[in-house]
């Protein structure tokens, strides 16, 4: 459920029932008509709580929402982390642009990884299915890069690094507490690379018993 509700007064506006939400909303004036619209779960929800289109998936959830253009000229689309359903793109009319099965897609992160291109490149991360694997993909969705990583699938933030590089800050867990390391794309003869770079911030459990391993 999603339910909306006046600022001023919390008067219920409107309440949104329809398959399930997934992790979380996007909230935006995606038509440009003064008022939000919200796209949740696999609905666009217009500003009223009325859904205006639903993609034609029937199972599990979307985990992660971008909104965005990865090219000069492009139209924003929905890049989205749609569980076992894979990673998707989709465009406003409800659509589906472009669908890559990668296992339990889990998060997304769009960013310009490879600087000798003229598009921002798309980061997704897998749980089951295609456990610990990221990805690389351009903005029409097709595959750049692939590797098995440390990380569980969690967290897939970009920061930048040093003007040509951009660091994806990933996470593992280890005796159940989780840990961050970060993990690095960068540009080699035969194109992008991704690679594990160094943990940067000790668990809990080696906090507490002194195992430092890197």
């Amino acid at each position: 459920n999603v339910w909306a509700y006046n600022a001023s007064n919390f008067e219920l506006l409107w309440r949104y029932n329809h398959n399930n939400t997934g992790h979380f909303p996007y909230i935006y004036d995606f038509d440009q008509d003064g008022k939000d619209e919200m796209f949740v779960g696999y609905d666009y929800v217009d500003h009223d709580g009325q859904i205006k289109w639903s993609l034609p998936i029937n199972s599990d959830h979307t985990d992660e929402i971008i909104y965005a253009s990865t090219k000069e000229g492009e139209p924003k689309r929905l890049y989205l982390a749609s569980g076992n359903e894979g990673f998707n793109i989709v465009n406003m009319d409800g659509t589906i642009y472009k669908s890559q099965e990668v296992g339990h897609a889990q998060r997304i992160s769009i960013s310009s990884y490879d600087k000798s291109r003229n598009d921002l490149q798309v980061a997704v991360t897998s749980f089951w299915g295609a456990d610990m694997i990221l990805y690389l993909f351009d903005g029409e969705g097709n595959l750049l890069a692939e590797r098995e990583m440390m990380g569980n699938g969690n967290l897939v933030s970009p920061v930048a690094y040093d003007g040509k590089n951009e660091l994806i800050l990933a996470n593992k867990i280890e005796f159940f507490i989780p840990t961050f390391c970060i993990s690095i794309m960068y540009l080699i003869s035969s194109g992008v690379s991704i690679h594990h770079l160094v943990i940067v911030q000790p668990s809990l459990y080696q906090l507490f018993f002194g195992h430092y391993w890197w």
